[in-house]
């Protein structure tokens, strides 16, 4: 009866995956993963996909953690369905998604439950299959990938388009960021990475960070870092996370949203046909108060003794 059961779900995925034109037309992913908790890829990941939306892109962001999944706290959102159900065909991702400050539609995680870390390979390529298949109602998808190295999150690093790696100018952070992309990234067929260093005192700090990063990976990895931004240190927009608001929406002339907005801008081909509010038959926030109020742990040593001394002495 399980057997049966996991067949009929598997029917209904498929039988809601788009067709004909819609599918020939693969969704941008862009996955905001780390190397360490704590740096902010949550706070990133949301207020990148409302920068995005703002330029018109029409945005999904999928809370993908299987750790933490603090996209529905962050903006607000009321408990309904999760990429959970998504992943176990009791919804499609059509039903599964909410709308989310800025205009942005959000597929929310799953707290206290080993779905989506322990689902087979098939569940979880079939489920990637759902983000890269939105077709004409989508232009990019964000996803908020945390900070663990599960093979859920190393699919993640493995299909995605973008990778945007935040770090942080702590000397223990840069070196799990390094050690992240050594255990994580397909050197076969590596996306593009961006670094974004983040919680800065300056834009030299930031590009310390990332000539640190960068001088280990072309030296023990064989690979290029040449892409990177940087958030700075700043109390409002602390706060704003605080108050569950993006600050992309409350503070657009910050300096971290204005990096974040030349971020999306850098992931370049982005097709945007503009958001349609009624893409998604839902109900959506119709003010701006609406809006506003909806608002890579390492489980292993992966690093060798020499790439850490490298790097610890470039520190």
């Amino acid at each position: 009866m399980i057997d049966q059961a996991n067949d009929l779900r598997d029917l209904v995925m498929h039988a809601a995956r788009p067709s004909g034109d819609e599918a020939s037309r693969p969704v941008k992913t862009v996955l905001v993963a780390g190397g360490k908790g704590g740096v902010g890829t949550t706070t990133v990941a949301v207020n990148l996909a409302v920068a995005a939306s703002q330029q018109g892109v029409r945005t999904v962001l999928v809370d993908a953690d299987p750790d933490a999944p603090d996209v529905q706290i962050l903006c607000r959102l009321r408990q309904r369905h999760t990429i959970s159900d998504v992943l176990r065909g009791r919804r499609t991702l059509g039903e599964a998604l909410q709308p989310g400050p800025g205009c942005v539609m959000i597929l929310p995680g799953a707290w206290a439950t080993a779905d989506l870390a322990d689902a087979s390979e098939l569940r979880q390529t079939k489920l990637i299959e759902q983000f890269t298949g939105l077709g004409s109602r989508a232009d990019l998808v964000v996803l908020d990938g945390g900070n663990g190295l599960h093979p859920w999150t190393r699919r993640l690093w493995h299909t995605c388009h973008e990778l945007v790696l935040v770090s942080s100018p702590d000397n223990n952070v840069v070196l799990d960021t390094y050690a992240a992309m050594k255990v994580a990234l397909d050197p076969a067929c590596p996306p593009r990475v961006h670094l974004l260093v983040n919680s800065c005192s300056g834009e030299a700090e930031a590009a310390e960070v990332h000539a640190r990063i960068r001088r280990s990976c072309l030296r023990f990895l064989g690979f290029d870092l040449p892409h990177w931004h940087w958030l700075p240190a700043d109390a409002d927009v602390a706060a704003a996370g605080q108050q569950g608001v993006p600050f992309a929406l409350t503070h657009r002339q910050a300096q971290a949203a204005q990096s974040l907005a030349a971020l999306t801008c850098s992931f370049g081909d982005v097709e945007s046909e503009g958001v349609d509010e009624n893409a998604w038959d839902v109900e959506q926030p119709t003010t701006n108060h609406d809006l506003l109020a909806i608002g890579l742990n390492l489980c292993e040593e992966d690093a060798d003794k020499d790439d850490n001394r490298s790097l610890s002495s470039q520190c």
